[in-house]
């Protein structure tokens, strides 16, 4: 017991001594992405500027069982898909599959979201449209934040689990 209070006390101290540490879970991101006959389920089909797009996938950060170093960030690039879109919601999930593709599916769960706003004007597929979003694994907590095309951040904490 005296180890595993000594580890602790360390750690507080320090947390950057544990320097890798394994991901129980997988984590990821609510998408909307192209959508691809044949793969994808038709009832996730929905149709924007005329094209067919896929709701509800699971874009992941991190699987599960990878190993994760201290302070290890993952970025994503994303678009506004809805003309007159004012803010982009960025749901945060995990899962216990390796590699859900819906966040739908058994196992995932939301686990937060963050509100980025878009700049006045932004038109879906365009760079101003766009918002980066980034997962910063760090000894017990994920940070995530989402950055628009004019820098503007807004961002939340998990518990890493």
């Amino acid at each position: 017991a005296r180890v595993v209070v000594d580890g602790a006390v360390h750690y507080g101290l320090n947390p950057s001594i544990i320097s890798v540490r394994k991901s129980k879970y997988t984590y990821g991101i609510k998408t909307v992405g192209k959508f691809i006959p044949g793969y994808h389920m038709k009832s996730k089909m929905c149709i924007i500027d005329n094209v067919a797009k896929c709701r509800d996938l699971f874009t992941i950060y991190t699987q599960s069982g990878d190993d994760i170093g201290f302070n290890h960030p993952v970025s994503i690039r994303f678009s506004a898909v809805n003309p007159g879109q004012k803010h982009c919601s960025l749901h945060i999930y995990m899962s216990e599959k390796k590699r859900p593709i819906y966040v739908t599916e058994s196992g995932c769960r939301r686990v937060g979201t963050v509100h980025v706003n878009l700049p006045e004007g932004a038109a879906p597929g365009s760079g101003d449209a766009q918002v980066t979003c980034e997962m910063l694994f760090g000894g017990t907590e994920i940070k995530v934040t989402g950055t628009n095309y004019d820098g503007e951040q807004a961002d939340v904490t998990l518990v890493f689990e």
